[in-house]
């Protein structure tokens, strides 16, 4: 059977989606179905373009995702506001609280570059969390928030532009208390581009969490620099977006003999490590 597949997507970067989401189509070996979470914003022209670019996918509208995550977040007021109030909070709750299984979830900026498994195939029963690899411990929370000198127990250079978890891993109860005790901190609103993505180390951190090869499947930089002939995908996310362009169309052909995309377990990030990445953060 496909494995599921949930992005999210909106019609101001319908372009990148339309370029990067049939490269996964294209090159996965393992069968994928493709769901599409809009954030509200899409034009019935762009989900045209959409369906005609992806034969098979599905797309949920907004309305009818708030409908039904709503619903189920009614006793969670923090979740409910999270939610509302950030985008990027529909990569939490809408994406997980709606898969009925494992949830399998790739954001529609990952340009795949030639023919993979290990990333949509059977889960590796190593680990109920996977993530790919950030260059920075890119989380809004600040070093004393970490375990031992705070209760945040988090895997260490996760990025949840890509990620696969397994069923009851996504705990709103957990995620109701991380928002009430750091929401209301300064960096968490000065970082709020990842308030979502350190909800999802937090659950992670309770479970056995692994990284996808970080050689194979990279986030874009300045100069591109960690691309080789191992890399099988590349995030380009929006500040380094401007590379794009050039490499499209460098991939193998779909017939090339797949590339299997191994994991290996996620060491947690402690305050050291965390002031470590914000000074360099500040400096560079």
């Amino acid at each position: 059977m496909p494995r599921t597949v949930r992005t999210l997507l909106g019609e101001k970067t319908l372009g990148v989606s339309l370029t990067c989401l049939p490269t996964l189509m294209r090159y996965s070996v393992d069968p994928v179905k493709l769901v599409i979470h809009e954030d509200g914003t899409l034009t019935p022209a762009g989900r045209e373009a959409l369906l005609e670019a992806l034969p098979g996918a599905e797309i949920l509208p907004r309305a009818v995702a708030d409908e039904q995550v709503e619903a189920k977040l009614a006793r969670h007021p923090l979740c409910r506001a999270a939610r509302s109030g950030n985008v990027f909070f529909l990569k939490l709750f809408d994406v997980a609280m709606l898969e009925p299984g494992d949830l399998t979830y790739c954001d529609s900026d990952i340009l795949f570059l030639r023919p993979f498994t290990g990333l949509f195939g059977a889960p590796d029963p190593r680990f109920q969390t996977c993530f790919m690899t950030d260059r920075k411990q890119a989380f809004a929370i600040r070093p004393w928030n970490l375990w031992p000198l705070g209760k945040l127990r988090l895997p260490g250079y996760v990025c949840a532009g890509l990620m696969r978890a397994d069923q009851g891993v996504c705990d709103v109860d957990f995620v109701e208390w991380v928002l009430g005790r750091y929401g209301k901190n300064p960096v968490w609103d000065k970082r709020w581009y990842w308030a979502e993505q350190t909800c999802w180390a937090a659950l992670a951190g309770r479970a056995r969490c692994g990284r996808w090869d970080c050689q194979r499947v990279i986030m874009a930089s300045p100069d591109l620099r960690d691309y080789s002939a191992d890399t099988v995908a590349i995030h380009f996310v929006s500040t380094y977006r401007h590379h794009l362009a050039a490499y499209v169309g460098r991939g193998d052909p779909p017939s090339d003999p797949p590339v299997a995309i191994g994991q290996s377990r996620a060491g947690r990030v402690g305050p050291v490590g965390q002031f470590v990445s914000d000074f360099r953060a500040r400096i560079m």
